[in-house]
């Protein structure tokens, strides 16, 4: 009887399909000497462990008992589980650190105690860690909302002509858009009654700043409130958001003129 017929095959499929790469040879060679052993003709001889040896080799040897190559997903997985692995043992080592202060300090305290103040501690770093990550998210975020107010362009437009196209966009439903050009118009008549220099690189506050001993100091105050909110902020900007800064404008207006 021929022993490399495709019965190896079948026998592996049978045994190592689910199992882990590196169990199917092992599997294909137990398989392979079961065959030998029950295919061998009565009358002959045993085969020599190292015919055996050679025989196995090559039906090994065949393509259909190579591993699969691996695919660039599989290699990409295992390297980021490597990561991850490291990552989470670097971040375990200040708790085991912890634990091993905790008990060494507190050799009288029970096991349920220490993993109780363990873990106080614990909650109290994470949220220190949130407190840090917080405040630079938000210095990173203000520094981003350093932009410009307006542009050139803007800055040689007459303000009734950005009011009135204030007014449109507004009625277009654009409450955004429509109560910074509000807020640029008030700037331009402020610059042109000589009451600060309108300068597009400047952040808002700093004509907050400027103003703070005028007597629009507070309403011009509040007008930049609702045009920094407008501007920077993610909070839907409404109609009476406009209504109301068409207020303030009616008051900076009249010093302005």
């Amino acid at each position: 009887m021929d022993i490399s017929t495709s019965q190896p095959g079948r026998y592996r499929r049978l045994i190592g399909r689910r199992s882990a790469r590196h169990l199917d040879r092992a599997a294909g060679m137990i398989a392979v000497a079961l065959l030998v052993a029950v295919a061998w003709p009565k009358s002959t001889p045993l085969p020599s462990e190292q015919q055996v040896r050679q025989v196995i080799e090559r039906i090994l040897a065949r393509p259909e008992y190579q591993p699969p190559p691996e695919t660039f997903i599989q290699r990409a997985l295992e390297f980021v589980g490597r990561i991850l692995l490291r990552i989470v043992s670097w971040l375990l080592k200040p708790l085991e650190w912890l634990v091993d202060r905790i008990s060494r300090a507190t050799p009288e305290m029970s096991p349920s105690a220490r993993w109780l103040v363990v873990g106080v501690l614990s909650f109290l770093l994470l949220l220190l860690l949130l407190h840090i990550f917080y405040l630079l998210a938000g210095s990173f975020e203000s520094r981003r909302r350093v932009r410009r107010t307006g542009d050139v362009s803007e800055a040689t437009q007459d303000p009734l002509s950005l009011v009135e196209q204030a007014k449109k966009i507004a009625a277009a439903g654009d409450y955004r858009e429509a109560v910074r050009l509000l807020y640029v118009a008030a700037l331009l008549r402020l610059d042109r009654a000589g009451l600060l220099s309108y300068d597009p690189s400047r952040t808002n506050w700093e004509y907050v700043e400027a103003l703070r001993t005028n007597p629009i100091a507070a309403p011009f105050r509040e007008f930049t409130r609702i045009a920094d909110r407008a501007m920077y902020s993610s909070t839907p900007v409404k109609a009476d958001d406009f209504a109301q800064a068409e207020r303030l404008f009616g008051k900076i207006e009249v010093v302005g003129a």
